[in-house]
């Protein structure tokens, strides 16, 4: 008998791009499939849109509830999957039209409870996910390598470039936490405890729609505020569980490195803001310096600690990012704000925002 997998879609706002995205899921070459739609309250044709659709297809469920976040509409598609296998999927975004069909193969031949593939931007063809080389093909990876990859990097942080067995979905706190950026991050941690074998293929069955409307790219300030609150609960769990797990020292730090590169990311979105005030920069900053883990990474990363952690960088991140790590770091706003002036000059004299 085939296995069911349960594909659930967090839907806001969604109406010019849900129709593409249903598409990718109802042309799948593997049939039996569950197609799990959440309008998270959305205020434009969303919701309208979706009930045309499921009336077309037996296979799709339509749910809604009031605005309550993804992590809430995943949590509540979670709760009505019946299938063997959960996938997550943004309302922008699509599959390659076998990923299903090659993916629940996967998951006979080799005995797992987590697969872990590749995604390719939309229309820019850039990679994401990758984690092993071309010439490598795939590797099974078990529960503490697990939990280190996911907690010292961002390689393994988004729900959508994995398929799960369902019977990982067993608690309620995996989509509890009300927050909308960052929150497949801490899902995950939770679902990984649970995980004892991952496989990682660089097959790439996910396309991510460069949706330049996100929140989580917006360079506003008031966002970028927000966003950081949001890493900051993520954070607090990542600094609990590299307590655990028996990791050593140099592995805790390079998770703690992991937490300050985030930061940096933050900091570098503002960069952005062409019309940002010095106050303005100086204030986002302050809350940066003032969160609990800011404040552990900075005590527990000692100065060898840190300058290791950033020679281990990718030699590319490590030549755009290092200053901007630095100045994190010491909590060396002026030289920050002056990297951002610096920024500005270069992206305007070559045309750009």
């Amino acid at each position: 008998m085939n296995k069911k997998v349960s594909i659930i879609v967090p839907c806001y706002n969604a109406e010019k791009y849900i129709e593409r995205c249903v598409k990718s899921l109802e042309d799948q070459t593997y049939q039996d499939v569950e197609i799990i739609l959440v309008d998270d309250g959305s205020k434009d044709n969303t919701a309208a849109v979706i009930e045309k659709l499921a009336k077309n297809d037996s296979r799709i469920k339509f749910l809604s509830q009031r605005n309550s976040g993804p992590n809430a509409a995943r949590g509540n598609g979670i709760k009505r999957a019946t299938g063997d296998y959960v996938m997550f999927i943004d309302s922008d975004d699509w599959l390659s039209q076998n990923a299903v069909s090659e993916l629940v193969k996967l998951f006979d031949k080799n005995g797992v409870d987590v697969i872990k593939f590749n995604a390719i931007t939309e229309p820019s063809k850039r990679k994401l996910g990758k984690i092993i080389s071309d010439n490598e093909g795939s590797r099974t990876i078990e529960n503490k390598e697990i939990l280190k990859m996911l907690l010292s990097s961002d390689r393994l942080n988004n729900l959508c470039f994995q398929i799960y067995k369902r019977e990982l979905f067993n608690s309620d706190e995996i989509f509890s936490a009300k927050i909308v950026h960052g929150e497949d991050y801490l899902a995950n941690i939770y679902i990984h405890q649970n995980t004892k074998k991952m496989l990682i293929v660089n097959n790439t069955y996910y396309h991510y729609f460069d949706n330049l409307d996100s929140c989580t790219k917006s360079a506003d300030a008031a966002i970028v505020v927000s966003n950081i609150r949001d890493l900051d609960i993520v954070h607090k769990k990542i600094i609990a569980e590299s307590k655990k797990h028996g990791f050593t020292d140099d592995e805790r730090a390079r998770i703690l490195f992991s937490i300050l590169d985030r930061y940096r990311y933050k900091v570098f979105t503002l960069f952005r803001d062409k019309k940002l005030s010095r106050e303005k920069f100086t204030s986002v900053l302050e809350e940066i310096y003032a969160s609990d883990p800011f404040k552990t990474v900075v005590k527990e990363l000692d100065g060898h600690k840190f300058k290791k952690c950033l020679s281990e960088l990718d030699w590319k991140h490590r030549l755009k990012n290092k200053n901007i790590l630095r100045c994190l770091y010491k909590k060396d706003t002026s030289k920050l704000w002056s990297m951002r002036g610096l920024y500005r000059v270069v992206i305007t004299a070559r045309g750009g925002r």
